[in-house]
């Protein structure tokens, strides 16, 4: 059976491989995108700060990731991370049940134009202080 044009093209989005009847398809592409990406920038060493010369060494304490901003981060890269993917479930689950999965796409893109909006809403904001004292309490040294 001959699909019709629209099913032929290959979409970037794995949501979109999901959608067509090619899950496996969707989750190694997704897969396969993230650790190519996670090995690209870890091979990046561009921005790594030069080392310490002051031949001061540090207890193992200090260099804990499990201090109180970095856990703040992560819980909400994570939150974020559920809410992203609860959405991608939810939206598709409901236009499916309802009958019109093609509305799925739609629905997606209003959304990430939305998202794409306010960030560009966001950027053009004239801040009154200084970036360093923007998100902080206490100035960066």
């Amino acid at each position: 059976m001959d699909r019709p044009a629209g099913q032929r093209l290959v979409h970037s989005h794995t949501g979109t491989f999901a959608a067509a009847g090619h899950p496996m398809v969707g989750i190694v592409l997704a897969a396969s995108l993230s650790v190519a990406g996670g090995l690209l920038l870890a091979a990046q060493r561009g921005s790594a700060p030069s080392p310490a010369v002051d031949g001061a060494t540090h207890a193992r304490a200090d260099r804990s990731l499990l201090r109180g901003a970095v856990v703040v981060l992560m819980g909400l890269n994570l939150a974020l991370g559920v809410f992203f993917g609860a959405m991608q479930v939810s939206v598709t689950a409901f236009v499916v049940e309802h009958g019109a999965p093609g509305a799925a796409a739609p629905i997606f893109a209003v959304s990430n134009c939305s998202g794409l909006l306010a960030g560009w809403l966001y950027g053009l904001r004239r801040w009154r202080v200084a970036p360093r004292y923007n998100c902080l309490r206490r100035p960066m040294h």
